[in-house]
């Protein structure tokens, strides 16, 4: 198909999927060159351009600086079909009235025209679907080849956890096992009796027990206990990810936007961006927001019923890292206090 779209809820695993797999086996064949995108906050005509001409071999001549020209000018270089994927495409959505858009009109023509060597997969959150309506005048074929990806089934997950250890085994010829029944204790610590094991917890847990383990070549069941389980292991994940992927500043934002996130109960709450954003820094608050969307903190939902349209909305991902969240706040505080108070004690000593 020239256009396909793959979808899904947010945090299921479709750039993991894309990345970690697709295009690595598409690359491993010389006749189907790939190139990957994913960055839409400025110019994507000219980004994807930038990227596809690297990917193709630098300038051509008949280059007149759009999508489809980029393409036809290289097309004698192209073994067999280029296939361009353009990732977290609801971003897109999102930047677009930000700046001049000739995306619209330039991505159509890529698609569309016939004699252009290249297939284009967009991925794209559930949620966010609806918006590529903006393409169905210019696009007669948009949705005629789509596909939704979902959680791991109890069935899948296991074979996500058995997989991966037969693999590197085989690659590697060192054994590494994994005891009776882990599989089934990990898939039961995430998911409890429901049916749905959301990937990325899985990775997370599996991706613990394997630092813990693999190096005695047995993963064990007392290792996940003696880790405190699923919940415990995100909770380490959380304050991994805010210390290492945050400046001391953006700690502080995370402390504001937290209060909006989390009740004091401990429930998660849907916010937007302008709901946990000061005029003044507006742009940082959001840069902050990314980075707990891509550390799997927080997941971008949609936007409550009357809020601008456009504007991105979050919620913890899981309950337990809205509960993690809230404790981290109280002890940041009770830590900054304790700051505050010991330069107040050294500058009443010091000028006694």
């Amino acid at each position: 198909s020239r256009l396909t779209i793959l979808y899904g809820e947010s945090g299921v695993g479709k750039s993991s999927l894309l990345n970690a797999k697709v295009i690595r086996q598409l690359r491993k064949e010389d006749d189907f060159p790939s190139v990957t995108f994913a960055a839409w906050s400025t110019d994507p005509a000219g980004q994807i351009r930038q990227a596809m001409a690297s990917a193709l071999g630098g300038e051509a001549k008949g280059d007149d600086g759009t999508l489809a020209s980029c393409v036809l000018a290289r097309a004698d270089r192209i073994k067999g079909r280029l296939l361009l994927v353009l990732d977290q495409f609801e971003e897109y959505f999102q930047y677009r009235t930000r700046q001049p858009d000739t995306f619209l009109d330039q991505f159509s023509e890529l698609v569309v025209r016939e004699d252009l060597p290249v297939n284009v997969l967009i991925a794209i959150r559930e949620d966010s679907l609806s918006s590529l309506d903006v393409f169905q005048d210019s696009i007669p074929q948009l949705f005629d080849n789509y596909l939704r990806l979902e959680h791991l089934s109890r069935s899948s997950a296991r074979e996500a956890i058995e997989g991966p250890i037969a693999a590197y085994v085989e690659a590697t010829g060192r054994l590494v096992q994994l005891e009776p029944g882990l599989p089934g204790a990990v898939i039961e610590s995430i998911s409890g009796q429901g049916e749905r094991v959301p990937g990325i917890y899985l990775q997370l847990v599996m991706s613990a027990l394997w630092d813990h383990d693999s190096a005695a070549g047995f993963l064990r069941i007392a290792t996940l206990k003696d880790l405190g389980g699923a919940h415990r292991i995100f909770e380490t994940h959380f304050s991994t990810a805010i210390q290492d992927r945050l400046t001391d500043s953006e700690r502080s934002i995370a402390e504001r936007i937290f209060k909006s996130l989390v009740t004091s109960s401990g429930r998660k709450q849907v916010q937007t961006l302008s709901d946990v954003a000061e005029p003044a820094d507006r742009e940082e608050t959001h840069t902050v927001l990314r980075k707990l969307r891509d550390a799997r903190i927080l997941a971008q939902v949609p936007a409550p019923l009357g809020a601008p349209a456009g504007e991105p909305a979050y919620e913890f991902v899981h309950d337990v890292l809205a509960r993690a969240a809230l404790e981290w706040r109280t002890a940041r505080s009770l830590e900054l206090e304790r700051k505050k108070a010991d330069l107040e004690r050294r500058a009443a000593q010091k000028f006694r």
